[in-house]
């Protein structure tokens, strides 16, 4: 796993291992069966979390579960390539459900809101180019000026920022691939904002200023942490009276406009960086109220056009 994924995957990785029940991991891999699998997932999901302060047993999200699962499934996998199994026993399990939970999505309101909250804040920038462009995290910060063109208002994204107990890294975008951008007046002038403010800083700093061609920087033009980053941003989202809101929110009110305002759903997927459109689609099953209130307006169009009386034929 080490030399094929990246840190942060293997961390997350490592971290999940002392979750399973001991008895279940010193089992050899030849013995394990479907029903030991599914039993494990649903005592993990029912009762697989500690409470920090009490060490209380806690339920684990199925989301949580399913990414256990996940590293399970792999490691079983390897295990029929190796000729350690004939068969993976994970392929038959049965998941514990996925929660029916929408991801946050901002309105306009409630987007100009969040701006406003953020108004001359170091924050702010990023908070604009993440709704105009749906940029991951990582991306933002890995972003280079290099990498934008004012001319042609293009950001081209390939490459993200990633935080492991080792460090700050510069790594490949998720999906591996590079993508340019598009982008509006709005967020040609969220960069040119962030351009000024880091001449402030260069001048303050003199030759201390550690220039490293990073659109989003810390004052001294190091990293910013993405940790830190996401810790100010729902900050300053439950300053402006959105719960639950806060950078990965950005991304995910950019998908759902576009789509909203009928933009082609391919188009959206490569925008966002997917692997392919049925990822969108997946995660963008949910309608705005908006779309909803479209819908029964063009629904009641129909009914009416309906009930209109016709002209009779002329025999």
């Amino acid at each position: 796993a080490e030399r094929r994924l990246g840190r942060k995957t293997v961390e997350r990785y490592r971290y999940m291992v002392p979750y399973f029940d001991a008895t279940l991991m010193d089992t050899p891999v030849q013995e394990i069966t479907t029903l030991m699998l599914e039993r494990e997932y649903w005592r993990l999901r029912e009762s697989g979390g500690r409470r920090r302060r009490t060490g209380e047993a806690q339920p684990l999200s199925a989301k949580t579960v399913r990414g256990m699962a996940g590293l399970v499934s792999a490691a079983l996998n390897d295990a029929v390539r190796l000729g350690l199994i004939r068969s993976s026993p994970a392929s038959a399990v049965k998941l514990p459900p996925m929660e029916n939970k929408e991801r946050r999505s901002l309105s306009p309101e409630e987007l100009e809101r969040y701006f406003a909250a953020a108004a001359s804040h170091w924050i702010e920038p990023i908070l604009r180019l993440a709704a105009a462009t749906g940029m991951r995290r990582g991306e933002l910060l890995a972003l280079m000026w290099s990498d934008v063109d004012f001319a042609a208002c293009t950001v081209t994204v390939s490459k993200s920022l990633e935080q492991t107990k080792e460090g700050l890294r510069i790594k490949e975008t998720k999906t591996r691939t590079t993508r340019v951008i598009r982008i509006g007046p709005s967020a040609v002038e969220a960069l040119r904002l962030q351009h000024a403010l880091q001449d402030s800083w260069k001048r303050e700093l003199g030759s201390d200023y550690r220039d490293q061609g990073l659109v989003f920087s810390a004052p001294d033009g190091g990293f910013l942490k993405p940790d830190t980053t996401t810790a100010e941003a729902c900050r300053i989202a439950a300053k402006a009276g959105l719960k639950g809101a806060g950078l990965h929110s950005l991304r995910h009110t950019h998908g759902s406009m576009l789509l909203s305002a009928g933009v082609p759903l391919p188009t959206v997927s490569k925008r966002l960086g997917h692997a392919n459109p049925n990822i969108t689609a997946a995660v963008y099953a949910h309608a705005l109220p908006s779309d909803e209130e479209r819908a029964a307006e063009a629904f009641e169009r129909v009914i009416r056009r309906d009930a209109e009386p016709r002209p009779e034929r002329i025999q």
